[in-house]
């Protein structure tokens, strides 16, 4: 999960370095945008992976690994859903997390990803996709303290 995260956070600097252009970041910010919702889906992935390698038989971990290859459009709701298959209590925090600002950030995330996967034209700034990143990286941070939690 850090490799993932030093890698977007390594691409977010180069794109601000890139100064007023302001076409250029707009450019950079759609791929920004595919960056982050695969980026949030991976680290979803991989924290439920490590936790039932952690806690689980080899088969089930095998059939989790299973149906985790086809998690994606990590939306709100279908987060809440996956957490909440493994533990109720767990949705319940992850209710508590993704809610507002967060809740509205992941969702755009997702939303201008497909958008721009099927060639849509979509309108995003450099601005905004960093700040849907700091709050989708509340809700990772969140994930992360929930299932390795410190010793």
């Amino acid at each position: 999960m850090a490799r993932l995260k030093t890698r977007l956070d390594q691409t977010f600097s180069r794109v601000n370095q890139l100064g007023f252009d302001l076409e250029a970041r707009s450019d950079f910010a759609r791929y920004l945008c595919v960056l982050v919702s695969g980026y949030f889906e991976n680290v979803v992935v991989e924290m439920l992976n490590d936790y039932v390698a952690r806690s689980a038989s080899p088969q089930a971990q095998r059939y989790i690994a299973s149906e985790l290859e086809w998690f994606t459009n990590a939306k709100r709701e279908k987060v809440l859903q996956l957490f909440g298959a493994f533990d109720p209590t767990w949705r319940a925090l992850l209710e508590s997390v993704i809610v507002d600002e967060r809740d509205a950030a992941l969702n755009s995330v997702v939303a201008l990803r497909n958008k721009i996967a099927h060639g849509e034209s979509v309108t995003v700034t450099f601005v905004q996709i960093s700040r849907y990143y700091e709050r989708v990286q509340k809700i990772v941070d969140a994930i992360v303290d929930l299932l390795d939690p410190p010793a």
